[in-house]
This record gives C-alpha cells, structure tokens and sequence, in this order.
C-alpha cells in the first residue's frame, strides 16, 4: 500500500470518525468495505484487520483492550493530518550499481526496529517521538550508509541464497551489525528481502511479526496439554518466548522433516523455554499461511518425537497418512450413494473432506484402526455403503517405504500410503484386506447406547419439566 492508498483511505476515515475519537477495527473494516470496496480476502481474510493496521500506523494510533474473560479487541484513533513524508524516501543513490536501496532490496523497517533496539545503545532511538518515527529514522540510517558501500561490502552466498551488508550501526559492545537477506521469491519484487539482522556470528529476527498468533490461545494449550509446565500469565509467557527466539537460538525450519532455510520450509518450530514432564522442551509448531513465503500460522504446542494425539485432529489424517487428493474423493464419490458433498456451488468434495478426516481422527482417538499382523497394511471402515452392494467401504492403507530415520525429531513423520476405498473381497486390495486384516475394521460409533441419543424429560427443583438446548453453531457436538 503507498501513501496515496493510505491518504485516500484516511479521508474515507474522516468523513465517519472525529479526530481521537476510538472505534473498533472491525467496524472501520466494514466502513471500508461499503466505501471503498475494499475486498478483505486482499488483506488475508480474517486476519486482514492486523495487515491494515500495520499499514495505517503513520496515520492511525492504536489500542489493544482485553475485556475480561474475552479475546483482545483493537481500537484505532485517527491521528492529525500532516504531509510528513516518511524520512527515507528522499535518499539518492550514489554512482554505486548497488547503491540504491530500494531497488537492492525489500527492507521490512518495522521488523527490524525491536531487534536493533536490542542490541544497540538506547540513545539510537531518544529523539525518536513514536514508532513511526523511529522506523522512518532507522530507515534514514540504513538507507544513506547504503550508499557509501562498495561491492566488496557486500557478502552474498548464492548457494543459499543469502546476502550479507553492513548497517552502519554498531551495537552496544561496540560491533558491526549486518543486515542478512534472504533471497525474494515474490515475482516482480527486489531480488533481496531483509527482516533479519546478524552480529557476531549470531542471527536475530523478531519471529512474532510473521506468525499470526494469540498469546491466549497459546496460553490455554500449556494449559491442556502441559499442566504446570508454564505458570506464567499470558503476557509474560508470550514476551518470555518471544525474548527466547530473537536470537534464532532454537529456532527451527523444516521441510519434508528435513531442516533448511526458511524461505524453503513448510513449517516452523519455535522453542519457548518451557520444559514438559520429561525435561523435553515445549515447541510452538506453525504452518505456512496460504503458502506465503513469510507469514506463518499458530497451530499447536508440540515436543520431539510427540504422537500424533499432539496435533489438531483435522491434520491427524494427513500426518500420519498425506493429504487426500481430489481424485482420491472424487472416486469415493462414485463408489458410495450419491450425496452433495460440496459446500455451496463449490466441486471440491469439501464436505467428504471434512467427513473422512473427522471420522479417521474419531477412530484413531478410539484406538479402532485395524492393521495386519506385521502391520504392513492398515484400514478403517468409513461408515460409507457401496452404492452397488451396500457393503462398507474401507479405506486401504500400506505401510510407507520412505526411510524417515534422519528426520528431524519434532517432524511427525509418515507412517502409511493410502490406497484406495475398497468393499471386502473385491479387487486385489480388497482381497488383501479380508485375507489379512481380521476381525474387519468396525464402522465409527458415537454414542455407546441408543439411550444416549435420546433427551429424557425431568423435572427440575420448581417442579418445571427441564428442556434440551442445542448448539446452534454445530449440527452433531461430537
């Protein structure tokens, strides 16, 4: 977003909020969406208050209130008009081919504020009035030594694709401090993106402004999963594992259980110094958001060599056995009674998804998984008729060949290959399925007795027949 969509967003915000007065992010959002057309999908869905407020700092002042017992609500107070243009803009570069910055590099100021005023002496920022002024300020600093560097200043490892340059600051030890890139993979952008800087051989990034996350929702894990491991408030316990990962100490990128550079992983583990029963360290497990090459989501805690249990249910069926393909659905569509399977105009067997994963996470909770004797093969019963014989389908699995014993220990690795949706008997691993796996995988059970489906009508102590309330936001509860 420049400083023109910024102003005519501002000028939107004029014409329904005073000067000061507080509103909340969700009401402006909505405001924006009927005025301008703003579509949130463009600021990443349900996150895209976060990503507009970020932007609109330098025009907005912002608030974050937690009433008691709730989630954090964000209030925005409009700022007095200036035409301050940020400092750094006006900066030219010299007869150096890789003097001009902004062409060089994508270099993400606010990301990198917190981690210099880190490591540098506290009087870098004392002139500074307010964030925006000390990421203008900084970017002033980086930009003009930028310009009195050589080619020889730059250290590039084209192999791993980083770059290395000084900053022109010194830190409080009095050493140099780096900037440290990372190839861009953003089509059309500069070759280089920083967010990360280095000093004495130690690499610092503030790892909490890629991750969407909340303090509240990681707090009431420890809280579940680790009883007694993290006594701390949720404020305290975020900054604490926040303070922990600014050195990078810990910090792990995997793909495919295998560590690599950040720019190439699928998912991230950042330590949080806090220890299970076992003396294991307890690890915060994000995934990649919407495959973006730098924004992570918060998913759960986790530990090395963690089961599976560890996990949401909705991602058990795809660690222990991959994701479903389209095609995989698309034939278990055909093969059971004709159902819509999609949400609304949508043909991507969303509603079977969801079936399948949920009903694998309940039999697995259930312990009711079969498997061969040399647990070569596994299968579960879907609980799905065959639209020919009204026979269950199974679904078929064989065990994984892949060698993961030099996976990464926090990876949840593999275990079985799906197959395919069988009726006993039928087809070659049909056949392997009657002829090895005994007894048959019994269909899902949620309720243990007829009577437990059934609402029995009492009375309460004011003689008054009580009444069943249902959840208006689930169909079933379990």
């Amino acid at each position: 977003m420049n400083k023109e969509q910024k102003k005519e967003i501002y000028s939107v915000l004029l014409r329904k909020y005073k000067i000061g007065e507080r509103c909340n992010m969700s009401d402006v959002g909505n405001y924006l969406k009927q005025d301008l057309g703003l579509d949130p999908e463009f600021y990443g869905g349900d996150k895209w208050g976060k990503l507009l407020r970020n932007q609109m700092e330098d025009f907005c002042e912002f608030e974050e209130v937690v009433p008691e017992g709730k989630l954090p609500v964000i209030y925005m107070a409009l700022l007095p008009p200036t035409d301050d243009v940020p400092i750094g803009d006006n900066v030219q570069a010299n007869d150096n081919p890789m003097a001009d910055i902004k062409n060089f590099a994508f270099i993400n100021v606010r990301k990198l504020c917190p981690l210099f005023e880190k490591i540098v002496d506290s009087d870098l920022f004392i002139n500074c009035k307010n964030e925006e002024h000390k990421i203008n300020y900084l970017y002033k600093i980086l930009a003009e030594h930028f310009n009195t560097l050589s080619s020889e200043d730059f250290i590039i490892d084209s192999q791993n694709g980083i770059c290395k340059f000084d900053s022109g600051i010194r830190s409080k030890d009095d050493k140099n401090i780096y900037l440290y890139c990372t190839l861009n993979k953003q089509q059309d952008k500069q070759k280089w993106h920083c967010e990360n800087i280095e000093c004495e051989g130690i690499l610092y990034a503030d790892i909490f402004e890629s991750v969407y996350s909340n303090w509240y929702d990681i707090h009431r894990d420890f809280e579940e999963y680790f009883p007694g491991c993290c006594n701390d408030d949720p404020e305290t316990m975020f900054e604490n594992i926040r303070e922990r990962s600014m050195k990078m100490s810990g910090v792990i990128w995997l793909a495919d259980g295998h560590v690599c550079l950040a720019a190439d992983a699928s998912e991230l583990y950042i330590p949080t110094g806090y220890y299970e029963s076992c003396n294991k360290e307890i690890y915060m497990y994000c995934k990649k958001y919407h495959n973006d090459s730098y924004f992570w989501n918060y998913e759960n805690l986790t530990y090395k060599n963690a089961p599976l249990t560890m996990y949401e249910k909705k991602y058990w069926l795809e660690k222990w056995s991959k994701k479903m393909t389209f095609e995989d659905l698309e034939e278990l569509s055909r093969k059971t009674l004709e159902e819509k399977w999609s949400f609304g105009q949508r043909n991507d067997y969303g509603i079977l998804r969801n079936y399948i994963t949920y009903t694998f996470a309940f039999l697995y909770g259930e312990n009711e998984i079969s498997y061969s004797k040399d647990k070569k093969y596994a299968a579960f019963n879907t609980g799905l008729p065959d639209r020919n014989t009204y026979k269950y389908l199974y679904a078929f699995f064989e065990i994984a060949d892949s060698d993961d014993s030099d996976c990464h220990p926090l990876h949840y690795s593999q275990k079985y290959v799906f197959k395919d949706f069988v009726i006993t008997g039928r087809g070659g691993y049909g056949k392997t399925l009657s002829e090895l796996i005994r007894p048959l995988p019994s269909p899902p059970r949620y309720f243990k007795a007829r009577s437990a489906t059934v609402w029995e009508l009492d009375f309460n102590d004011s003689n008054q027949i009580t009444k069943p309330e249902y959840d208006d936001t689930h169909i079933l509860i379990k």
